[in-house]
C-alpha cells in the first residue's frame, strides 16, 4: 500500500515538472509577459488541483477504510455534536490530529495510509509557495 502511494507521487511529480518544461520551452522568450504568465497560470492551477485531489482521494480511501474495519475510531473521527452525533461528519481538526499520532491502531494498513495523508498534506501549500516563486521568477527573467 505505501509503495502504491509512493509510486504515484513520483509520477504526478514527473509529470508535473514534464509539464512545467514544456511550459517553459513553447513560450517563446519574445513572447509577451501576458502570454506567458497565462501559459503559468493554466500550470499552477492544474497542478494545484491535482495536489488538493490526490489528497481528498487519500483522505476518502483512508477515512472508508476506518470504517469498515475501525468503526469505533470513525465514529470518534467524524461525529459533530449537534450536526453528526453518531458520526458520518467532518471534523478535520480530530482526523489531522489522529493522523499525526502515534496511534495506529495496531493495524499494519492504518499505520502506511496515515504515512500516505503525512506525505499528501503539506503538497498543496509546497505546490503553492513553489508558484509563487516560479512566477516571480519568470516575471523577473522574461521581462
Amino acid at each position: 500500500m505505501g509503495n502504491y502511494f509512493k509510486e504515484r507521487l513520483e509520477f504526478y511529480f514527473i509529470v508535473i515538472v514534464w509539464f512545467g518544461m514544456f511550459l517553459w520551452f513553447a513560450t517563446d522568450l519574445n513572447e509577451s509577459n501576458k502570454q506567458i504568465m497565462n501559459s503559468f497560470g493554466i500550470y499552477a492551477q492544474t497542478t494545484f488541483v491535482i495536489s488538493i485531489l490526490a489528497l481528498l482521494i487519500s483522505d476518502f480511501k483512508f477515512m472508508r477504510y476506518l470504517k469498515a474495519h475501525h468503526n469505533e475510531k470513525w465514529v470518534e473521527l467524524t461525529s459533530v455534536p449537534f450536526v453528526a452525533p453518531n458520526g458520518g461528519g467532518l471534523n478535520s481538526i480530530k482526523t489531522l490530529k489522529f493522523t499525526y499520532s502515534d496511534d495506529d491502531l495496531g493495524d499494519v494498513k492504518v499505520k502506511e495510509m496515515k504515512k500516505a495523508s503525512r506525505t499528501l498534506i503539506p503538497l498543496p501549500f509546497v505546490i503553492l509557495f513553489t508558484h509563487v516563486l516560479v512566477a516571480g521568477t519568470l516575471i523577473w527573467f522574461k521581462a
